[in-house]
């Protein structure tokens, strides 16, 4: 009997073509879990920011958190700018730059800068070359500023109402907390800022990109994003559509938003406390 030795050209082709289609179809769905595995942590993150949230509106007579940038005390960007978390060492960080932040205020609750990041974003410089940060931190979520220093009892629908969500896509910027949408008119003196007024106030929406991203992209997660609502749970949202299912109405082919559902003073829909 004549044994065979080896294999054929033809046969070690189809090997292979079966191992490149096996490839191409078990690939994605790999992809797909990576992601699946980042979005729980990124909900994960959200729901520690709520509760931090939670506890702060305790100790502080049931008022949303602020977002102060000193010298103009109350910005109207609402908080953006250096944060200094302290040293490794437990010290204050030797820097003007630490301001109260809404992130920074509720890190005494948190204390983990870490849940700021969500693991599917990109960092990003946004400070000068050479600006050195000890240590450095990343930031993926933006906050609500429209209900900065909001009373919760206005609040109509807190399961409807977004607080903190990823509001500048799939960015984090380094050692800068950013807050999206906010209040345009919310006054620059050392007094207590506006807050939100319905039929008077006008909204700010934080549209410009990073890098070679030129507006926020919506699609972070499988065609959507994570958002944490003011009674504390956190949804996956699919962006695009009506205004009962997403704050934006169309979204284009590279993720970036398109239109959002405004209301009164441009303000977002979803973002306003007298959502219903």
């Amino acid at each position: 009997m004549k044994r065979r030795g080896a294999f054929t050209l033809i046969e070690l082709l189809v090997v292979i073509a079966i191992i490149a289609i096996l490839a191409a179809i078990l690939f994605p769905v790999f992809a797909q879990a990576r992601e699946k595995a980042r979005s729980a942590t990124c909900v994960s993150n959200l729901k520690q920011i709520g509760t931090a949230i939670t506890l702060y509106i305790q100790d502080y007579d049931e008022i949303m958190p602020g977002a102060p940038a000193p010298p103009r005390d109350w910005s109207p960007y609402s908080g953006t700018g250096y944060v200094q978390p302290p040293l490794s060492n437990g010290n204050p960080a030797p820097t003007s730059g630490r301001w109260a932040m809404w992130s920074n205020l509720l890190q005494p609750y948190l204390k983990n800068w870490n849940v700021f990041k969500c693991p599917s974003t990109r960092d990003v410089e946004v400070y000068p070359a050479g600006t050195v940060f000890n240590p450095r931190q990343s930031f993926s979520y933006t906050y609500n500023a429209i209900i900065a220093v909001y009373p919760t009892a206005g609040f109509v629908a807190p399961s409807k109402l977004v607080t903190v969500w990823e509001g500048i896509g799939d960015v984090a910027t380094i050692n800068a907390s950013y807050a999206n949408p906010v209040l345009t008119d919310i006054g620059t003196g050392s007094s207590p800022p506006k807050t939100y007024q319905l039929g008077s106030s006008t909204c700010g929406w934080y549209n410009a990109g990073f890098g070679s991203n030129q507006r926020v992209k919506v699609t972070l997660h499988s065609q959507g994003m994570n958002y944490l609502f003011a009674d504390g749970h956190v949804k996956w949202v699919h962006s695009g559509g009506d205004v009962d299912h997403s704050p934006f109405g169309s979204v284009a082919a590279d993720g970036s938003w398109v239109n959002y559902w405004a209301g009164t003073g441009s303000c977002l829909w979803w973002f306003r406390p007298i959502v219903e």
